[in-house]
């Protein structure tokens, strides 16, 4: 079956001041996503699949309404909401992480599909080698060079990536990571790699681990609620993580050479802003996408 595409979109943008998914970044009205869309309709796909809030249907709708791509582009929506009716849940706010977005899925995709953050800029090229993996049935991951990913205004989470004859072997969440006195570090001090490989969450997936991810949400629960009712997520590079040392998954990775771009904080903005109207004057995209 032909590949579809998954955009995570149920963020609440805390640290950002509000949803980065709507964020314009450009004078046309552009949002990160739009350039993201557009690459993907260009090397090939022509499903999307919106993982968001309900209540944020509308909103989705009426920014992709007038875009170019959308007309080679089927989007359909699916709602991250918590499907277990008990009192002990009532008062969580925040979706649930990126894995129990996957979850959520369903039944709405059986093909294999792409994984991206509706917020963040992957580059043409890395989106178009995901999709040849899945289309050849390979579980696959992008990963970023660490010093392509950083802000200049704060600290960032990555997953740090270890790679074995081409496959992922080993992914690691560090927090509190930037760029200090020439060095790379997190918070505990811990000296990184300019080329250290990262995970983006820009994933090639088979429609498995839908499954996968639903099956392994109540023991996160059972394990994680009490320590963290209102903060603790369920993420993605985690289950996958389990399933590559359960060897039920061999994931490749692909080395993204471009360079990645996010507004993890207002400041980075101005960089993305410009970044992308270079991208513009040099034809890589049209004014209108």
């Amino acid at each position: 079956m032909e590949p579809t595409l998954v955009i995570l979109a149920a963020g609440m943008g805390n640290r950002f001041g509000g949803p980065k998914q709507i964020e314009k970044i450009d004078e046309r009205g552009h949002t990160l996503l739009d350039y993201s869309l557009y690459d993907a309709v260009s090397v090939g796909f022509r499903r999307a699949v919106f993982i968001i809030r309900k209540e944020t249907k509308e909103l989705f709708a009426s920014l992709i309404k007038s875009r170019r791509w959308r007309n080679y582009m089927q989007v359909d929506f699916a709602f991250q909401e918590l499907t277990i009716d008990t009192d002990e849940f009532k008062d969580r706010k925040k979706p649930w992480g990126t894995a129990h977005a996957i979850a959520c899925l369903g039944e709405m995709v059986n093909s294999p599909f792409a994984v991206i953050n509706a917020d963040d800029f992957y580059g043409r090229e890395a989106i178009g080698s995901v999709f040849s993996s899945i289309k050849q049935g390979e579980y696959c991951m992008a990963a970023y060079k660490l010093k392509n990913t950083l802000s200049k205004n704060g600290a960032v989470s990555r997953g740090i990536c270890k790679i074995s004859n081409g496959y992922l072997s080993e992914i690691t969440e560090k927090s509190g990571i930037e760029a200090k006195d020439g060095m790379i570090l997190d918070r505990e001090g811990s000296v990184f790699a300019p080329d250290t490989p990262v995970s983006m969450n820009l994933w090639g997936l088979m429609p498995e681990i839908i499954g996968e991810c639903k099956n392994r949400f109540p023991s996160f629960l059972a394990k994680e609620f009490t320590k963290n009712p209102q903060g603790c997520e369920f993420y993605l590079p985690e289950v996958i993580k389990e399933l590559v040392f359960e060897g039920k998954v061999r994931l490749r990775v692909i080395n993204a050479k471009e360079k990645w771009y996010g507004i993890t904080y207002k400041n980075d903005k101005s960089e993305v802003v410009l970044a992308l109207e270079n991208m513009v004057d040099e034809g890589v995209y049209p004014r209108e996408l």
